[in-house]
């Protein structure tokens, strides 16, 4: 039971974070055609940071979560 909560955590963490990194690739192509305006790249480069805040807390809370649950022995 307990291999199937870590598998599905698993993917659930993966899944995310490949959303954040297609968000991110994004956000960059859109930077580097320098067809918007500066205001606009200034606002991209905050959600950036924004995104990563975000995915450093999702790896944290799996973290805490398998430690939780005891799925990891130390």
């Amino acid at each position: 039971m307990f291999g199937l909560i870590f598998m599905g955590m698993s993917l659930s963490l993966i899944g995310k974070l490949i959303v954040i990194v297609a968000a991110i690739r994004m956000h960059s192509k859109v930077v580097q055609e320098r067809q918007i305006d500066d205001a606009v790249v200034r606002e991209y480069k905050k959600e950036r940071n924004f995104i990563i805040a975000g995915a450093l807390l999702l790896i944290a809370g799996f973290a805490f979560e398998v430690l939780g649950l005891g799925l990891l022995q130390f």
